[in-house]
C-alpha cells in the first residue's frame, strides 16, 4: 500500500475518532440542537421549542418564549408541524406529538397556510387531528379544501369493505376524504364562504348513496351553515334540490331548519306540500315535519292545519303520525281547545305502542287532557307484543303522571317491573322513576328495596333515582352505609358520594359516612376519599364533627379526630373537648388520635 493512501487512511481514522469522542461526550438532545436542519430561534431548533411549550409537565402555563420561537420561524416550522399532525397520539405525561401540533397551528393561523396540502394529504388518517389543523388555519386553507372536495366527486366506487367483525370504510376513498373537508366545512361555518361554489356543485352531483350512518355526511347542512349571510345564492339551490325526482328531502330539510324563520317564505310551502307527497319516504316526513316547528313558527295562522292534515292521514304509516303529533304539540301549544281533541281521537285509533307516543304529546296540555287520564292508565295494565320492552309503558305513566300528579296509584303498573328478570327493564324503570323528582315519592318504598337487590348496578341505579327525587330519609341512610361497604367498588363509590351530599345537612349521614367510611372496612382509596369529603364539610361547618366527639361509640370519635386532624382549621371550641378526651376516654385510640390533635390546634 503506498504512503499517501495509508496517510489518507490514518488521517480519516483520527477524524472519525475525534467526532466520535465528541459525540459521545453529549446527550442526544444537544447532538439534535448542532446537527439538525431544523429552524432555529436564540440557537434552539423547533423540536427543542415544541418541547418547552409549557413550563411544566401538566400542560399550563404556556412558555411565551417558545411561542416567540414559533412565530419567528413562521412558515418554515410547518412542515414538522404536517409530520406531527400524523404521528398517533398519547397520554398522560407522554409527549403528544399532534396535540402539540394543534397549539403550532393555534400560533401561527394564517400563516401555516404552506401546510394545507400536507394536512390534506393525511386528511382523516390520525383521529381528526388534521381536520382541527385545517379548521385552526382558517379561511386561507378553504380554497385548497374546496378543490379537493370537488376532486373527490369522481370517485364512486363502494368505500365500504368487510373488516372481519363489522363494515368499514377505506379512509383513501373519495368519500371518505369528503366527509372529513365538510366537517371541517361545518366547523368553519361562514369563514369557509369561498367554498360556496363547491359546496353547490357537491349537492348538485347524482352521488351514490350508501347508507352506513356512522360515516353518512350531509353536504347540505354544510352548505346551510357556510351560506347563512348569502340566502340570495343558497336558498334556491336548497329549494330547486328539494322539488327534484328522488331527492334526499329529509337531508335537505334538516338544511333549510338552519336558517330558522328568516327564509320562511321560501321554504314553508314547498315543506307543506311534501308532507303529503307519496313521494316523500317516511323518515323524510319525520325531517320535514322537524324543520316545519323551526322554519314556520312565526307564519300567520300557524302550522296547525297542516299538522292536523298530516296527522289524519290514514296513509302514513303510524311511526310517521306518531312524530307529527309531537310537533303538532308544539305548534299549537296555545290552541290546546284544536289540538287535543284531534290527539284523543288519533290515540284512540293508535296501537298501543302509537298511543304511549302519542301520550306524550297530551301531556302538554295537562289540564285539557284530564279527561283521558283514566285510559291511559288502563293502558298501563295492559300487556305488551313484547316481554322484554316496556318502554311504552314508561311513556304512558310518565304521561299519566304529568297529567294528572294527583290520581291515585298512578305508578302501580310500572313499579312492577322493578321486579323483572331483565336487567334493562329494571334499569330503564329506574331511570324513568328518577327523572320524576318529587312527583315520584310514590316509588320511594319500592327503590329503597332495590337497594338491597342481588345485582350490584341496580342498586346503584336506584341511588341515584332516589338522589334525584330527594329521598333524605333514615332508612335510605342506613342503607347507603350498607353499601358503602359492597364489595362491588362502583356501588361503594355511589353509595360514598350519595352519602357526602347528605352529610352536609344530615349529621346522620355524616356520622354514618364516618362509620362505614373512614373507620369501615372498605379500600384504602375510598376510606381516604370519605375522609377528605368530612374534611371539605367541616371547614365550611364544622358543628356535625364537634358533635361527633361527644358520640357514644369510640369508633365514631376516633373517625371525627381522623378528620380534624387534616381539617386544617382552628376550631376554638374543640379545644376543650380534646384536652378532656385525650386525657380521660376511655379508649386508648381516642386518647392518642385527641393528643395529636390538640398539638395541631394549640399551634
Amino acid at each position: 500500500m503506498r504512503k499517501p493512501t495509508v496517510f489518507l487512511i490514518g488521517i480519516g481514522a483520527l477524524a472519525i475518532g475525534i467526532v466520535w469522542l465528541f459525540v459521545h461526550r453529549m446527550n442526544g438532545e444537544e447532538f439534535r440542537e448542532i446537527f439538525s436542519f431544523e429552524p432555529k430561534y436564540e440557537g434552539h431548533t423547533f423540536t427543542y421549542w415544541m418541547r418547552h411549550w409549557y413550563l411544566n409537565p401538566w400542560g399550563s402555563p404556556v412558555n411565551a418564549e417558545a411561542v416567540d420561537a414559533l412565530q419567528s420561524m413562521g412558515p418554515k416550522a410547518t412542515p414538522y408541524l404536517v409530520k406531527w399532525t400524523g404521528k398517533p397520539p398519547t397520554y398522560g405525561l407522554d409527549f403528544n406529538y399532534p396535540e402539540h401540533a394543534l397549539a403550532g397551528f393555534k400560533v401561527l393561523g394564517p400563516a401555516a397556510k404552506p401546510a394545507v396540502p400536507g394536512l390534506i394529504k393525511i386528511i382523516g388518517q390520525n383521529q381528526d387531528y388534521p381536520e382541527r389543523a385545517l379548521e385552526l388555519i382558517g379561511r386561507d386553507a378553504v380554497p385548497t379544501l374546496a378543490n379537493k372536495l370537488v376532486e373527490t366527486l369522481s370517485d364512486t366506487n363502494n368505500p365500504f369493505f368487510f373488516g372481519g367483525i363489522r363494515m368499514n370504510v377505506r379512509k383513501t376513498s373519495g368519500f371518505y376524504i369528503r366527509g372529513c373537508i365538510l366537517n371541517v366545512f361545518n366547523q368553519m361555518g361562514t369563514k369557509a364562504e369561498a367554498a360556496i361554489p363547491a359546496l353547490i356543485t357537491t349537492v348538485s352531483t347524482n352521488l351514490p348513496n350508501y347508507r352506513e350512518g356512522l360515516y353518512q355526511q350531509n353536504p347540505y347542512t354544510t352548505l346551510a351553515t357556510v351560506g347563512r349571510n348569502h340566502p340570495d345564492v343558497v336558498v334556491p339551490v336548497l329549494v330547486n334540490k328539494f322539488a327534484s325526482p328522488g331527492s334526499e328531502r329529509g337531508k335537505i330539510a334538516q338544511a333549510m331548519a338552519i336558517f330558522g324563520t328568516n327564509q320562511a317564505h321560501a321554504f314553508v310551502p314547498v315543506l307543506v306540500a311534501a308532507l303529503s307527497d307519496t313521494r316523500t319516504d317516511d323518515g323524510s316526513h319525520i325531517q320535514i315535519g322537524k324543520a316545519l316547528t323551526v322554519i314556520g313558527a312565526s307564519q300567520p295562522g300557524g302550522l296547525v292545519p297542516v299538522f292536523l292534515a298530516a296527522l289524519t292521514e290514514k296513509s302514513s304509516p303510524e311511526s310517521v303520525r306518531c312524530c307529527i303529533a309531537s310537533y303538532l304539540a308544539q305548534v299549537g301549544i296555545n290552541q290546546p281547545d284544536i289540538v287535543v281533541p284531534a290527539l284523543m281521537t288519533a290515540y284512540t285509533n293508535f296501537s298501543l305502542y302509537g298511543r304511549s307516543s302519542i301520550a306524550g304529546a297530551l301531556a302538554c296540555f295537562p289540564k285539557q287532557s284530564r279527561p283521558i287520564a283514566p285510559l291511559l292508565l288502563s293502558d298501563c295494565e295492559r300487556e305488551a307484543e313484547h316481554h322484554w320492552d316496556n318502554r311504552w309503558r314508561i311513556n304512558l305513566t310518565l304521561a299519566v303522571k304529568a297529567i294528572a300528579p294527583d290520581m291515585p296509584g298512578t305508578l302501580n303498573p310500572l313499579l312492577k317491573d322493578l321486579d323483572a328478570s331483565q336487567a334493562g327493564m329494571r334499569q330503564q324503570t329506574i331511570y324513568a322513576l328518577g327523572r320524576l323528582g318529587t312527583n315520584g315519592l310514590d316509588a320511594v318504598p319500592a327503590l329503597l328495596k332495590c337497594l338491597s337487590h342481588p345485582d350490584s348496578q341496580t342498586r346503584i341505579d336506584a341511588t341515584r333515582a332516589l338522589d334525584e327525587i330527594g329521598v333524605t330519609s333514615d332508612e335510605f341512610i342506613a342503607d347507603l352505609g350498607d353499601n358503602l361497604s359492597c364489595t362491588n367498588h362502583f356501588m361503594s363509590q355511589e353509595a360514598e358520594g350519595t352519602l357526602a351530599k347528605l352529610a352536609n345537612h344530615s349529621k346522620l349521614a355524616f356520622v354514618m359516612l364516618i362509620k362505614k367510611g373512614v373507620c369501615g372496612q372498605i379500600s384504602r382509596d375510598d376510606r381516604f376519599q370519605a375522609k377528605w369529603s368530612l374534611v371539605n364539610i367541616s371547614r365550611d361547618d364544622p358543628k356535625f364533627l364537634l358533635e361527633c366527639l361527644d358520640d357514644s361509640e369510640p369508633a365514631v370519635r376516633s373517625g371525627a379526630l381522623v378528620v380534624f386532624y387534616d381539617l386544617a382549621r382552628g376550631v376554638p371550641q374543640a379545644i376543650p373537648k380534646l384536652r378532656a378526651l385525650s386525657t380521660s376516654d376511655p379508649d386508648p385510640e381516642v386518647r392518642s388520635w385527641a393528643a395529636d390533635v390538640l398539638k395541631l390546634q394549640l399551634q
